[in-house]
């Protein structure tokens, strides 16, 4: 497995492992509604403006990507970190959850934050992150999914 900077022909890879991950995996703490209304939206031109600003990775594995992470670069906060469902178990999350840790720490913050979804919690919780409250986070006018507030130290 390799972990790199994402590029524009990635876009649509991410797209499809992303809203599979929500889908097949985020399901299992979600109404239908709520998994349609956070993955039904996402199209491959959203990837693009962190692809372009150089904070999107990508975990690659035999020439494929099957996993993404997302932090954004003026705060301290980690958007995402997602794998293909076929790939999961493997270590991929872990890589690139310390990947984008790393990069949030070259920037000099000392610590990071994430709006973890429910299903994701035991993974943050594995790699360090501690829960400081929940919120609900708006998916489109009437729609909501409960989410975790968490934090790490890097």
């Amino acid at each position: 497995m390799h972990i790199r900077l994402a590029t524009e022909a990635d876009a649509d890879r991410i797209l499809e492992l992303h809203v599979r991950a929500i889908r097949e995996i985020c399901s299992r703490d979600y109404t239908p509604e709520q998994i349609e209304a956070w993955a039904g939206p996402k199209r491959a031109a959203h990837y693009l403006a962190p692809i372009r600003g150089k904070r999107l990775v990508v975990a690659e594995q035999a020439g494929r990507v099957v996993g993404m992470g997302d932090y954004h670069a003026t705060t301290n906060e980690i958007c995402a970190v997602y794998v293909d469902p076929d790939f999961g178990g493997q270590g991929i999350g872990r890589a690139l959850f310390q990947a984008v840790t790393a990069a949030l720490k070259a920037k000099g913050f000392a610590e990071a934050v994430l709006d973890a979804s429910l299903t994701s919690v035991g993974f943050y919780e594995a790699m360090g992150c501690r829960i400081v409250g929940s919120r609900l986070h708006p998916l489109r006018p009437g729609v909501a999914i409960p989410c975790v507030r968490m934090t790490v130290q890097l």
